[in-house]
């Protein structure tokens, strides 16, 4: 473990660095009529970057409020690194107990919105005359809304943080019922078997595997040398257990696999340590008979890894790399086709802002990809297994389900989440099985939509 974090020189070094890089990026884009200014980091805050756009760049309106899809991302970054610095020489946050990463992450927050509030003042975003036009954030990847309205409220005038906020407004409905052991912080991914009779959840730091009908857990496992667990599946013929565990940094993330009905780990198959993983894996078919495993990393690059052994005391060592491909995924769809995709083809995404990589791999057809882009999504949605439905994180966190036909809402499910990581359909009408981020929450969330859909 580093040494102590030293707050003082980080509030100094990031006052200095963002002072300097926002000057640069309105000097530099001077006609641009900005409409946000922000610092983007993680909910740990383990880093901190300038972040901004403006409407003349602004590429879509789907992306008004995606920070990683804007222009000027990153923009100014290198003036970021004594700041930076300071955080890399404090101690790691995966080494912390989960108390005092809290409370590091609540003090960092702190500085970072005295620091824009600071900029503000001295009219670094631009003159107190034009103050309504621009919004003022602290934003994240994979972070709950409130991590961003708490922040924004203290930052911003009153009339422009309501404008901002306005979105994130919806009314709350819906019944739900959660399943599994209690305390369980989050729940990253979930599965449900081909015939809907078994369910996977995968939280941080264990494997519960539930009874469908009976809704109770049959069991629950550590993963491999205690990692993170990042997304769980079933095999194709619903035996075995597919979990993405996550080590450490430097250290290869690996592909352990289980026996479906009692949990017996069979298999272990090391990655490719340089790989940066996205959040999801499927498993497929390559030319139609070789069992696959399809590893999506960040920049949306796929690698299809021989899985033939997987399940086998064989299938440890090493994963063999068969195919990768990136966007438009030609290749990978000329061999991989769209109905062997097992994990995709019952819900997605595979990551956020996925449904893109959906519509390239041929998971979603045109229509449903539009229906997806023009919302604000959260990360998690799924259609129904008939295609009539679709349910649909969006800000609040909330989960609206949406009757396909007309675009029509027909209920909204608010839990209380911070976020919303996945979904899946247990049969046409439901329930919706659900992934979630929120404090002493159950593993495993169920939405009861019969009574919306008709059934």
């Amino acid at each position: 473990m580093g040494a102590s974090l030293n707050y003082k020189k980080f509030e100094r070094e990031l006052l200095n660095g963002a002072r300097a890089a926002f000057t640069q990026l309105r000097a530099d884009h001077a006609t641009d009529d900005f409409y946000v200014f922000a610092i983007y980091t993680t909910p740990e805050v383990t880093y901190v970057s300038p972040t901004a756009s403006s409407e003349q760049s602004l590429r879509s309106e789907d992306q008004r409020w995606s920070p990683a899809d804007w222009a000027y991302h990153l923009e100014g970054q290198e003036l970021f690194a004594p700041a930076e610095a300071v955080l890399d020489k404090g101690p790691s946050v995966r080494e912390m107990t989960e108390s005092g990463a809290r409370g590091r992450a609540e003090r960092l927050i702190k500085i970072i919105v005295d620091v824009m509030r600071t900029l503000d003042e001295e009219g670094v975003f631009g003159p107190k005359e034009r103050r309504d036009s621009y919004v003022l954030l602290i934003e994240a990847g994979d972070r709950a809304d409130s991590f961003v309205l708490g922040p924004a409220e203290q930052l911003n005038p009153p009339e422009v943080f309501e404008k901002f906020a306005a979105p994130f407004a919806l009314d709350p409905r819906g019944t739900f019922t959660e399943h599994g052991p209690h305390n369980v912080r989050t729940a990253n991914a979930l599965d449900v078997s081909d015939q809907g009779g078994a369910i996977i959840v995968a939280a941080d730091y264990s494997l519960h595997r539930f009874d469908s009908a009976a809704r109770e857990p049959t069991f629950k496992k550590r993963p491999p040398s205690d990692a993170y667990l990042e997304d769980a599946t079933f095999s194709p013929d619903g035996r075995l257990i597919h979990a993405l565990a996550d080590i450490r940094q430097g250290e290869p993330a690996v592909i352990a696999t289980y026996t479906s009905d009692k949990g017996q780990k069979r298999s272990e198959i090391a990655l490719d340590p340089s790989w940066e993983l996205g959040k999801r894996f499927s498993t497929g078919l390559l030319d139609g008979e070789t069992p696959v495993f399809l590893v999506a990393l960040r920049d949306l690059t796929i690698h299809a890894i021989d899985a033939s052994e997987a399940g086998s005391k064989k299938g440890s060592g090493t994963g063999n790399v068969l195919l990768t491909d990136a966007p438009p995924y030609e290749t990978l769809t000329e061999r991989i086709a769209a109905e062997s995709i097992m994990r995709a083809r019952r819900h997605g995404p595979w990551d956020n802002n996925s449904e893109g990589l959906a519509r390239d791999l041929g998971l979603i057809s045109s229509d449903e990809y539009a229906m997806l882009s023009k919302r604000r999504l959260r990360g998690a949605w799924a259609f129904s297994p008939d295609r009539s439905m679709l349910a649909v994180s969006v800000p609040g966190p909330v989960i609206e389900l949406v009757r396909v036909a007309d675009d029509q809402v027909l209920d909204v499910l608010d839990a209380s989440l911070e976020a919303v990581w996945d979904v899946a359909w247990l049969s046409p009408t439901g329930p919706v099985a659900i992934a979630a981020w929120g404090e002493t929450r159950k593993p495993l969330i169920l939405w009861d939509v019969s009574a919306s859909i008709g059934a």
